[in-house]
């Protein structure tokens, strides 16, 4: 069973949360509490919440910020507030399918040291509507395919950003101690910099080859409007220094090419904000390949 994501109309955003919820209640999965995390404050979230308080009285728990704690912080309170041993990330527009929370739970059964599971994402408009082409592209830029169902290799998931995406399960300790670094250390890109810190170490994360959670293309979202490329080279550029030599081959090469990617979109991004010194440290560097250096761009 899967819910049908053609089903909603064009929402605001405390129609969104509803519709949030209401997946969380469709659950197969019934033993869990959720924490909402309002960073808006907007008084439409507080009646929505509390309308489902008093559907499920004790399942939910609601936080009001003001002043606003920004994307990171409030993450990270809401992963401080988490009392279970593991937890589900999303985000308002976005909502889980049915089985969702089952199906990652039951990814622990194969090994006892996983540490983190996730799933592929449905990718739809914000009508609801689901956008085929733009599903098969997104899942398959990230690696999320068939061919890499299971257990992914320490440190790669978060490198070629398989992990994080939306709805991914983790365990609630580890998700303290990493968190989510502040804008002003990693701009945009707090999640992908979650991502590459929490997969570095030898824990096992898990790939569920099967659909878990609806993104919906908010013309808004901070992937298409941010300048995030800066942030996601100096995150890559720290960790190969901190896992120098330690790297096997098939990780080390995926870093090598991930940095070679974001290096000519970094100076670019860089040169748009003016920031000429930033952009020429990376422009001297080998990471700067000599394909890029020939492109009119330069």
């Amino acid at each position: 069973m899967t819910t049908n994501i053609s089903n909603y109309p064009h929402l605001q955003p405390a129609g969104w949360l509803r519709v949030a919820l209401e997946s969380c209640f469709e659950q197969s999965y019934e033993n869990f509490a959720i924490i909402v995390g309002d960073d808006l404050s907007l008084d439409d979230f507080e009646r929505v919440v509390e309308e489902f308080q008093r559907r499920a009285s004790g399942k939910i728990r609601y936080q009001k910020n003001r002043p606003s704690l920004g994307q990171a912080e409030n993450v990270n309170s809401l992963f401080k507030l988490a009392a279970g041993v593991r937890l589900v990330l999303r985000h308002d527009e976005d909502f889980l399918l049915p089985r969702t929370l089952q199906e990652l739970s039951d990814c622990w059964k194969h090994t006892l040291s996983l540490s983190a599971a996730f799933g592929k994402q449905y990718v739809a408009d914000m009508s609801g509507k689901a956008l085929a082409r733009e599903t098969d592209d997104l899942n398959r830029l990230y690696g999320r395919t068939a061919a890499n169902a299971g257990l992914v290799m320490p440190g790669l998931a978060g490198i070629i950003r398989m992990f994080p995406n939306d709805g991914y399960m983790v365990l609630t300790e580890r998700a303290r101690s990493i968190g989510l670094r502040p804008f002003s250390r990693v701009g945009d890109a707090c999640d992908f910099d979650f991502g590459v810190r929490y997969c570095a170490d030898n824990g096992a994360i898990w790939f569920h080859d099967a659909y878990t959670c609806v993104y919906r293309l908010s013309v808004d979202a901070i992937s298409k409007t941010a300048l995030t490329a800066p942030f996601v080279y100096r995150t890559l550029s720290e960790y190969r220094t901190e896992t120098a030599g330690r790297l096997t081959p098939v990780v080390g090469l995926a870093l090598r090419q991930e940095l070679e990617n974001a290096a000519p979109r970094a100076v670019s991004d860089h040169a748009r904000a003016g920031q000429g010194l930033q952009a020429l440290r990376i422009l001297i560097l080998s990471d700067y390949v000599w394909r890029e250096r020939l492109r009119l761009r330069l």
